[in-house]
């Protein structure tokens, strides 16, 4: 099964000039604990990505005011991305040896098509029999072998 059949299509994104505010709101609107953050609504190549537990941690942990902050200021820039052809066998081999839950999913021009997190991946393998070896293939790979040249 490729990802791009059951990637979120509808991101939820903002850019670095966001406003804290308003990305707490894009979070709270749309029920996710996440919100990518792309270069420009123009150009939605994904740059990092903010997590509630990212505010939490680096503005509310930390006593500080998160007023007049923005997306920019929370921004973790260490993201995956992968093209929209990849398969769900190989994109849970990339989550595993970068340690990601979450990958970007990108076509050719490296603009976001959508995102996988592994438990989409896990709740997909759960409806589609075929599918369910992909979870037990992945955790016996410690590398992605050289014919993979999709990754980013």
């Amino acid at each position: 099964m490729l990802v791009k059949e059951i990637m979120n299509k509808n991101s939820v994104i903002c850019t670095e000039d966001t406003s804290l505010e308003k990305v707490f709101e894009l979070m709270t609107q749309s029920g996710s604990d996440y919100v990518s953050v792309v270069e420009s609504r123009a150009h939605p190549m994904p740059i990092g990505t903010i997590t509630e537990r990212d505010i939490c941690l680096q503005i509310i942990g930390k006593g500080r005011n998160p007023r007049g902050m923005t997306a920019a200021n929370v921004l973790n820039t260490n993201v995956v991305k992968a093209l929209n052809d990849l398969t769900t066998n190989e994109c849970l081999r990339l989550m595993q040896i970068k340690s990601s839950e979450r990958v970007f999913i990108v076509d050719e021009d490296g603009i976001l098509c959508g995102t996988i997190t592994r438990t989409e991946i896990e709740k997909s393998a759960d409806k589609k029999p075929s599918a369910g070896n992909a979870l037990s293939d992945a955790a016996s790979y410690s590398y992605i072998s050289p014919g993979i040249n999709r990754i980013f």
